[in-house]
């Protein structure tokens, strides 16, 4: 299937609009809480960025506690049945909040008993408040609607939110404390617009203690809830383990998290694309739009759009690393360059993996997706315990590295059972091509880091856009039809 073809196919209607939406405010709000970031790194203490990178880290994993697949349950009871949107977001946002309370209180009770110094504590016991503004999200349900407007908009104002409040509170290396405040304050803003928004809609909710419906929700959400939390847990996992284990420190976790947070911005794109795909594909094995037939050339299409628009990121993190941490982050940070040169490999992997766990979950095959979570869960964990303590943060990089390819392989076999994009040969051939051209102008050419990725970045394309031509001449390539 040529490109032109397969992308315009892929994007049109509803699903374009959603994308779009999704895809500007995500990139938008990766922009800004990137520049967060990287103005937190400059101004404060290397050893205090570390303590801040490992205590977000920290709560993303309590807060993934006061979820257990909720969000998912809600999305797809909200998608099937509108009807029932105010009762999804009484019951599903009471339940988020009590098990947000119960996270709080268990980690409070576990700071108490360690010895950590009492600044340490303090600064996460503030982190872990951001739990009960994250309960009360409502992204799910504006998601279950497909409102993206709305979602795009709250994700946007959360990161401004959290840069302004950054930039002014702040303003000396050893300022850890109001850090941690903006970002709490950045979350609990997102949390009442979304709110505020809904009641304007819908009219206010009151919450709502039923046990029998708490069950049904985590029963029917838990297995593609576990996949999303252990795809969060391996990806933040090294993190976390880069800090415990012996021989490394807070500078360590600094390199590793700046590195990380290039690579966050790819995933943003990524699931943002997932996002729009997922109710297409959707239609489609409902029959209500082709049939499951239709699915074989969306697939095919969606791979090929996935893969040239991921490449170039791989090809360029990996041979420009120094410069691009030294330029983004200052040269305190070239240390970073090792870990980022490895983990920026995986970004085309999960832009592939986007469309195959979406094929897996539209064919209600979540049993399957769940089992490839575990599978790179398990490697991460593996492969973290045994490479970081000798290697530091680029043993943390490959483990994270062979746990996304492990994923990613396992979601391709599972999903084939169900369809078959067709003849994957010309798009290899186009992106191997195409990269090789992209490596030769990276390497030779000379300047500023912008110039040349600028000019990578060009070649890239007219040389995919010349092989992509070529391709389409090849046999085999409208197999996906």
């Amino acid at each position: 299937m040529p490109l032109i073809d397969a992308t315009t196919a892929l994007f049109k209607g509803k699903m374009v609009r959603n994308f779009v939406s999704m895809a500007a405010a995500q990139s938008m709000s990766a922009v800004l809480g990137f520049i967060a970031v990287v103005y937190l790194a400059r101004t404060l203490d290397q050893r205090l960025f570390g303590i801040f990178a490992f205590a977000q880290t920290l709560a993303a994993y309590l807060a993934l506690a006061s979820d257990m697949g909720l969000h998912m349950a809600g999305i797809n009871g909200i998608a099937s049945d509108p009807s029932r949107t105010r009762m999804l977001v009484s019951s599903i946002s009471t339940l988020r909040l009590l098990l947000a309370a119960c996270a709080f209180g268990l980690f409070a009770a576990v700071v108490s008993l360690i010895g950590r110094p009492a600044g340490w504590n303090s600064v996460m016991l503030v982190f872990m408040l951001s739990l009960f503004p994250q309960a009360a999200f409502l992204d799910w349900a504006f998601r279950g609607l497909q409102s993206m407007g709305s979602t795009g908009l709250a994700v946007l104002l959360k990161s401004a939110v959290f840069l302004a409040a950054a930039v002014l509170l702040v303003r000396e290396s050893g300022a850890l404390m109001n850090a941690a405040w903006s970002w709490v304050l950045s979350s609990a803003v997102m949390s009442v617009f979304l709110w505020a928004v809904f009641v304007r809609r819908f009219g206010a909710v009151a919450p709502c203690a039923s046990p029998s419906a708490w069950k049904s929700l985590l029963s029917s959400g838990l297995p593609l809830g576990l996949s999303f939390i252990l795809l969060q847990l391996y990806q933040n996992m090294n993190v976390f383990l880069i800090g415990v284990l012996p021989g490394n420190g807070e500078v360590e976790v600094a390199m590793y998290s700046a590195a990380a947070r290039v690579v966050l911005f790819f995933f943003f794109i990524a699931s943002s694309f997932g996002f729009a795909l997922e109710p297409v594909i959707a239609e489609m094995v409902s029959g209500r739009a082709g049939g499951p037939p239709a699915v074989k050339p969306l697939l095919g299409g969606s791979l090929r759009f996935c893969l040239y628009l991921s490449a170039p990121a791989a090809v360029a993190g990996c041979l420009m690393a120094e410069e691009i941490m030294v330029f983004i982050y200052g040269g305190g940070y070239a240390g970073a360059a090792p870990a980022f040169r490895i983990i920026i490999l995986q970004v085309p992997a999960v832009f592939a993996g986007v469309s195959f766990s979406q094929v897996l979950m539209a064919f209600g095959r979540g049993k399957a997706v769940l089992f490839a979570a575990c599978a790179g869960a398990a490697v991460n964990a593996v492969l973290g315990f045994a490479l970081i303590p000798g290697l530091g943060i680029e043993g943390a990089s490959y483990a994270v590295l062979a746990a996304e390819l492990a994923m990613e392989t396992l979601l391709i076999v599972f999903a084939l059972k169900s369809a078959v994009p067709g003849n994957p040969l010309p798009v290899i051939l186009a992106v191997a091509g195409a990269s090789a051209a992209m490596a030769a102008a990276a390497v030779c050419s000379g300047g500023h880091v912008l110039f040349r990725l600028a000019l990578a970045a060009a070649v890239y394309a007219a040389a995919l856009a010349v092989l992509d031509l070529a391709g389409r001449r090849f046999p085999g390539t409208n197999r996906s039809r």
